[in-house]
């Protein structure tokens, strides 16, 4: 992971979480989330939707038990290098915002058991056919700051570029400016169904990640609580509805469940 997002994190002022018991008591489960991260979650006329977004909304339902107890999901908006910080500094109780579980960031704060999986995938410009990564050792790879695919890129020494957010990634590509946007399949995918002259010539870029639900280090009750709930909303079918709601309008069918969710994982526990 990048070693200067890592000091930051680590020398950032430590404030103590909430509690389980304190977010009840306060009566907001303040979640954060990706602003511009469709189909995870979107920022739109004031309104966010999406896949995370539903998920906050579940998970607050089942802490304050529906509106028994008057609760209410406080959503954040952070950008990708911004999240373990607002952990840290106890800005947000959990962080959604397509969380890839590594073992740097697991050094700082905890994760949850997965919800989703991804992969790594590159876009670049269908002219250009590059197929595979060695098509790109010498060429240029945009990339969102601290994201895993920055991790992952540069930890093998490519030249990476950075990007502000995906749309920016996708425009150099279209520019000619970088040779390929690498990110999370699902961020890829879409700018190869809504573009002609692009395409996701790399779909398998690195292992698969597997994406969960951030807490502080060490609030452990808050943990178990979501750990839980998640093999429950599992088991109860949530995690399939909120993808049929979100992702497939969105990527038009083309992105097939089984490379997301983690329903084979789940049906023995």
């Amino acid at each position: 992971m990048n070693k200067i997002c890592l000091a930051l994190a680590l020398t950032s002022s430590f404030l103590i979480a909430n509690s389980l018991e304190q977010i009840r008591k306060d009566k907001v489960l303040r979640v954060g989330v990706h602003a511009a991260r469709p189909p995870f979650s979107n920022l739109e006329n004031g309104n966010l939707d999406g896949f995370e977004i539903q998920l906050g909304k579940a998970l607050g339902d089942a802490i304050f038990e529906g509106d028994k107890n008057g609760g209410s999901v406080k959503f954040i908006t952070f950008d990708l290098n911004q999240r373990i910080n607002a952990l840290v500094d106890n800005k947000v109780d959990i962080m959604l915002g397509s969380f890839s579980i590594t073992e740097d960031r697991s050094k700082i704060i905890d994760f949850s058991m997965p919800y989703l999986s991804v992969n790594l995938a590159v876009l670049t410009n269908k002219k250009s056919n590059i197929k595979n990564l060695s098509q790109l050792r010498d060429k240029i790879i945009g990339v969102e700051k601290s994201s895993t695919a920055d991790i992952f890129f540069s930890s093998k020494g490519y030249k990476i570029d950075y990007c502000g957010n995906t749309t920016q990634c996708y425009q150099k590509v279209k520019s000619g400016e970088i040779d390929g946007f690498a990110d999370n399949n699902t961020a890829v995918l879409v700018y190869e169904i809504l573009d002609s002259s692009v395409e996701v010539g790399v779909l398998n870029a690195g292992p698969a990640a597997f994406i969960g639900v951030g807490v502080q280090k060490g609030n452990n009750e808050l943990l178990d609580f979501i750990n839980k709930q998640i093999i429950f909303l599992n088991k109860s079918g949530f995690f399939r509805n909120a993808y049929e709601q979100t992702f497939v309008p969105f990527y038009k069918g083309k992105a097939d469940k089984k490379y997301f969710l983690l329903d084979e994982l789940y049906k023995f526990l």
